[in-house]
């Protein structure tokens, strides 16, 4: 059994899979990258598999086209903001207030894809996802790309008709496309039809299918824009990302890392900050500030052995790690679980 992007997966669910395949004479291998975003759930397992049993690591990175993009996502991976350096020095930070900047990322992305690029626009929060979805899709009413009439109620409070692209949210293998997959969680489609009753037809490279109106209500949303958590495992041409105060340097790795070609930041400054941000304000202004400020945050979840180990030892790997990273421990049902420097 291979489990992708298995930063995300909960521990509670890695249990019950690794159960699983004992039962059934099966091998679970995980692959993913620990730096990258944790469960929503209680996570941590596999940056601690990482730790005490290791794996192969891809040591070259192929996604980029730009060698030197790959090297500072590096530097941004483990916590370095020195790979700003080569996004200041290309012009890719971009500043000014928040609704402006929502608009420019808006305005860039369909640059990107009018001139043919697949592009997305990453947000650290559902609202300004929301928010650009909304925006995204009025726009393209008003040019013609979209049709407004005959709208189908999506599970955001936001709406989708013909031309739109949307998002499905949840892995269905009921729902069987016209080449014999399945509908998975994060797939972008473009809706070719809709009905009264709130069905959705979605086609994307040729592939078409059908999503049920109860599907569509609860699972469908806009997919002009996306969180961080939802962009993580997609490649793109170009990426629009925009930094605001609940950025950490999980997410932003995350969100830097999805395009091959060019990644753009846009950074809100000169606004007021939430009661609870924690930014200070003497650095509102200098957009490097406020992006190595996320750099700084970590909210790696770590998994209760290594807090335990942590609040014993005064290392999460400190509990016999030297034969464990020598390759002597080895789980009884997960042999080796492979880590990627490229997502």
């Amino acid at each position: 059994m291979l489990v992708d992007e298995a930063s995300l997966a909960g521990t509670a669910r890695l249990d019950w899979l690794t159960q699983h395949a004992n039962t059934s004479g099966a091998v679970v291998r995980l692959l993913g990258d620990p730096y990258q975003l944790s469960a929503v759930e209680t996570g941590g397992a596999f940056r601690l598999l990482v730790d005490d049993i290791g794996g192969p690591e891809l040591d070259t990175l192929h996604r980029f086209h730009d060698p030197d993009e790959a090297a500072a996502t590096l530097k941004i991976r483990h916590g370095d903001s020195n790979g700003l350096h080569y996004y200041e020095d290309n012009g890719r930070i971009t500043t000014g207030s928040g609704p402006h900047l929502l608009e420019l990322a808006y305005k860039a992305w369909d640059h990107d894809t009018t001139g043919g690029l697949a592009s997305v626009i990453i947000t650290s929060t559902e609202a300004d996802a929301r928010a650009l979805n909304t925006t995204a899709r009025t726009a393209r009413i008003h040019t013609g790309a979209v049709d407004g009439t005959d709208q189908v109620h999506l599970h955001d409070g936001t709406h989708a008709s013909e031309g739109d692209i949307v998002i499905t949210r949840r892995n269905d293998r009921a729902i069987r496309t016209t080449r014999g997959g399945f509908v998975r969680n994060g797939d972008h489609w473009t809706v070719t039809t809709t009905t009264v009753g709130g069905t959705l037809t979605v086609t994307r490279s040729g592939e078409t299918v059908e999503l049920p109106a109860g599907y569509v209500s609860d699972h469908v949303q806009l997919g002009y824009a996306v969180t961080a958590h939802r962009a993580q495992g997609i490649t793109v041409d170009t990426a629009h990302v925009l930094v605001d105060d609940t950025a950490t340097r999980e997410s932003l790795y995350v969100a830097m890392t999805r395009a091959r070609a060019r990644t753009h930041i846009y950074v809100p400054t000169n606004h007021e900050l939430s009661i609870d941000a924690e930014r200070p304000p003497a650095v509102r202004d200098d957009p490097r500030v406020i992006i190595a400020h996320a750099i700084s945050r970590s909210i790696a979840e770590q998994s209760a052995t290594q807090v335990h180990r942590r609040q014993r030892f005064g290392s999460p790997t400190s509990s016999r790690p030297t034969d464990r990273r020598r390759g002597l421990y080895q789980h009884p049902t997960i042999r080796w679980t492979p880590q990627s420097a490229s997502p």
